[in-house]
């Protein structure tokens, strides 16, 4: 069968639009999804003094994180929810709501009264709208993906989606340089309220983002699909129809969670208390890294183009998982810790960028939101959302600083041989029709 030509293709935009205002109202709420999470972070003790009793201690913090960990279990019900909107009533709508329970729910959090003006309902808020939160993240990230894909030139999908990626590093890097600069300009005062100003900014930068994305156009995928809103297919037909897949999107994404986690949540923390780095050294140092990782994305969606989504996807899921115990080797040496940190950034931007170009292209229109969303979903709650808890109970249990490492290459092990069995190449597939898995 002859494949789609890019001029004639429906996910080609018109030949004058400039892809510019398509890709940042399209990535917008991925950026406040991953600006949220680094200020979360940064903020724990924070929080954890202010919206919980004054006497907790340890255990305020505990819960604190136990309300972070909240939104990572709500959000298998936000990618079925999210994904059948956006496989029923189409991607804008859906990245519409998303990015509007985003914003509100985080600037909320900055605005919700501490414990010692109304009690019980501060963490009670917390929770909430932590929720609300993980919700509409788990639409969020797939969802740009597929609305950019299926707007794409064929030969461009790669670069197009990749911005994705970069807005992925971009939150955490402003997030970060806000703090920063906050924390600098305030100093003791920044615990008092300024520490909530950045949650309020990113509720600001959300509306933005929906103002844009209101004037962003449907995907012409969408609006072509022969799959009617009044009889779009049920979940129990995307499994029968294409569970190979599903569990594909489900290893890679299992995969993908923890290198995230680790880079982002985990290595921050573990250059701190392991390796007895000064906060604001280990903060500045991470920041680079991610800089990097931004910059180089498009690259390798560029790459992803021109050479494969399947070339470039099983050598780079293989280096990642067996690099990433060597590379907390080095560390540990204070000469090659840079090195390492390099090693990972790299190694996690590659499987990232790559992998979430040629996934959503497996699976049919009509499947594609929630196709994608909803098993992401469940692997980044189970898997990604409990990374730094167990990255910690490895070293404790097995002593040694590498035990992190060991467990990446375990999950990795199994997502290499699940993607180099069944994942086909998508580079030239037709994004109104999906693929079909390798048999052999």
């Amino acid at each position: 069968m002859m494949q789609t030509k890019a001029t004639d293709s429906p996910d080609s935009p018109p030949k004058k639009s400039s892809p510019v205002p398509l890709i940042a109202g399209t990535t917008v709420g991925n950026f406040v999804e991953w600006f949220d999470f680094a200020l979360y972070g940064f903020a724990a003790t924070i929080i954890a003094a202010t919206f919980f009793p004054p006497d907790g201690g340890a255990g305020a913090l505990a819960a604190t994180f136990a309300v972070y960990a909240a939104a990572f279990v709500i959000r298998p019900v936000g990618g079925y929810v999210l994904g059948r909107i956006g496989d029923r009533y189409g991607r804008r709508r859906a990245l519409s709501i998303s990015v509007i329970m985003m914003g509100l729910a985080t600037a909320a959090i900055g605005l919700i009264p501490g414990f010692a003006a109304i009690g019980w309902w501060a963490p009670a808020l917390l929770l909430i709208f932590r929720c609300l939160q993980g919700f509409s993240a788990a639409g969020e990230f797939v969802g740009a993906t597929t609305f950019l894909m299926e707007h794409a030139p064929q030969g461009r999908r790669g670069l197009w989606c990749s911005f994705v990626t970069t807005s992925t590093w971009l939150g955490t890097v402003g997030a970060t340089v806000l703090i920063l600069v906050l924390q600098a300009s305030f100093g003791p005062v920044y615990q008092e309220w300024v520490w909530r100003v950045p949650f309020v900014f990113g509720g600001l930068i959300a509306m933005v983002g929906l103002y844009v994305r209101l004037r962003l156009a449907e995907t012409p995928v969408f609006i072509k699909t022969e799959e009617k809103i009044d009889n779009a297919p049920r979940l129990r037909d995307l499994w029968a129809k294409h569970k190979g897949i599903i569990m594909i999107v489900f290893v890679y994404n299992v995969f993908l969670g923890i290198l995230t986690s680790s880079v982002v949540g985990y290595l921050p923390s573990y250059l701190i208390s392991e390796l007895k780095f000064a906060p604001l050294s280990a903060t500045i140092t991470v920041t680079i890294m991610l800089i990097v990782a931004a910059i180089t994305s498009p690259m390798i969606g560029a790459l992803a183009d021109r050479y494969g989504r399947r070339r470039l996807l099983i050598p780079s899921v293989a280096i990642a998982a067996v690099a990433v115990v060597p590379a907390y080797g080095l560390l540990g040496v204070a000469a090659l810790a840079w090195l390492g940190m390099i090693v990972m950034v790299i190694a996690t931007n590659f499987v990232g960028v790559v992998g979430n170009i040629s996934v959503p292209e497996l699976l049919p229109p009509q499947f594609r939101f929630v196709g994608l969303a909803l098993p992401t979903a469940i692997a980044y709650a189970i898997f990604s959302g409990t990374a730094p808890l167990v990255n910690s109970s490895l070293i404790s249990a097995f002593g040694t600083a590498l035990a992190p490492g060991f467990y990446t290459l375990a999950i990795g092990a199994i997502a290499f041989l699940v993607l180099a069995r069944w994942l086909p190449e998508t580079r030239d597939s037709s994004i109104a029709q999906g693929a079909q898995l390798r048999t052999r």
